[in-house]
């Protein structure tokens, strides 16, 4: 793309362009989402956003179309983690392939007889495993916190 040197704005590429969210508009005024593209709504101007939402700024959603697109799409909340028992996030620390390979040269040493390089990889297995579990459970202590700060109430307008 090339700038010409004018300073009036109609010589900058519109933002648009560089985003290319859109499509030209469609027969009906409503500009179209591009194929295999999620539209990054927060950086498009307000009337596009609403226009591609299908909804009025004026007015909100009515009480039938808030009902059918929870029905359609689920609620608008942030999805909580798993969690699962502390065995089970333990155990997610031996699927790892470096850890099948150090079990594999244990099971190695351990046939030809050597008992102590045997416990010296199980000893290193077993350090990895336990630094990997609190790593994770800290992670995911620090994620609960984050989700907790996050604002969970929003101001909107339900049919005028």
């Amino acid at each position: 793309m090339t700038w010409s040197r004018g300073p009036t704005a109609k010589n900058r590429p519109s933002p648009r362009r560089r985003g290319k969210t859109t499509q030209p508009e469609s027969s009906v005024g409503r500009p179209q989402p591009v194929k295999g593209s999620d539209p990054a709504h927060h950086g498009l101007p307000v009337h596009e956003v609403v226009l591609l939402l299908e909804t009025d700024a004026a007015r909100g959603l009515g009480q039938e179309e808030v009902a059918r697109r929870r029905r359609q799409f689920g609620a608008n909340e942030l999805p909580r983690s798993q969690g699962g028992s502390i065995a089970r996030k333990l155990g997610r620390q031996f699927n790892n392939p470096l850890v099948h390979v150090l079990l594999a040269a244990a099971a190695v040493t351990l046939f030809l007889g050597e008992f102590l390089d045997a416990g010296v990889i199980l000893a290193v297995v077993l350090v990895n495993t336990l630094i990997g579990f609190i790593q994770q459970l800290r992670a995911e202590a620090a994620l609960d916190a984050l989700h907790s700060l996050i604002r969970t109430h929003a101001a909107v307008m339900r049919g005028g």
